[in-house]
């Protein structure tokens, strides 16, 4: 049985990092092998709850029949204006739910019941999960998300809005809170992590988004090519995987089982 540290190059912006961090730790590998993570956030996320298309979704929530949080920080976003007391908890009549393990935040931090769980954690199970219980066609859902800035936007939440309006439902996006890439004083940290690589054994990515921030450190290190090479590319589901492949890097692990953080980790090989 060794002993070794595998460390971890992790992406995820500072809730998620923390999340997929405690998650690496309590792994026990069968060779004895430790894994320590190394969060450096390729993007940073705020609330935005003064816009006045978010003051117009809470002027309008009992108008809607399923309300879609796209992620924590857009839970964190009711949550604001609830303790506020501009929203009600019995205002929330809409059927609220989340995406996969964000579905536990909902219910601690707003005390709300989700209406389900979809099989599939992710945007496109709760697409098939909405068509499989009503008839959806004419239904109103909001779908609270990010407004992306210095970004290109990835596919994902995009992809989402048509799938539910080509459903047939009414969609209304809700910019919840502001996703943005950091500046060049994190990625040049995250090259010098990189450049450790004898020691970096995974740079795990969550999402799209910090796939195409990451990707930025190819102009600020002559040597960023050879350097990924020494590195294994590991993703958080096939979305992610998607949207990194979209940015140049190859990919060499993706989670089956994208549940949970825990099952991520337990499935790195």
């Amino acid at each position: 049985m060794r002993n070794e540290k595998i460390r971890v190059l992790i992406t995820a912006p500072e809730g998620y990092a923390l999340r997929l961090a405690k998650a690496l730790k309590t792994v026990r590998r069968l060779d004895g092998a430790r894994l320590c993570p190394v969060g450096i956030p390729m993007i940073a996320t705020w609330t935005d709850t003064e816009s006045e298309e978010f003051a117009q979704f809470v002027s309008s929530l009992s108008g809607f029949d399923y309300i879609v949080f796209t992620s924590r920080r857009a839970i964190a976003a009711v949550s604001e204006v609830m303790a506020a007391g501009k929203v009600l908890r019995e205002q929330l009549r809409g059927g609220c739910c989340a995406i996969g393990k964000d579905n536990d935040f909902l219910r601690s931090e707003l005390h709300v019941e989700p209406c389900f769980m979809a099989e599939e954690p992710s945007p496109v199970g709760i697409v098939r999960e909405l068509e499989h219980r009503e008839d959806i066609r004419g239904k109103r859902i909001a779908v609270l998300g990010p407004r992306v800035e210095n970004l290109t936007e990835p596919d994902t939440v995009p992809d989402f809005l048509h799938a539910l309006a080509e459903a047939g439902m009414e969609v209304t996006f809700v910019p919840a809170y502001v996703t943005g890439g950091v500046g060049e004083k994190e990625l040049l940290r995250a090259a010098d992590v990189l450049r450790e690589r004898s020691q970096l054994t995974y740079v795990a990515f969550t999402s799209g988004a910090e796939a195409q921030v990451f990707h930025r450190l190819s102009a600020l290190m002559p040597d960023y090519e050879q350097v990924m090479r020494s590195v294994s590319v590991v993703c958080f589901g096939p979305y992610t995987a998607k949207c990194c492949r979209k940015e140049g890097l190859r990919v060499d692990f993706v989670s089956k089982d994208f549940s949970s953080f825990q099952a991520f980790a337990k499935a790195l090989p």
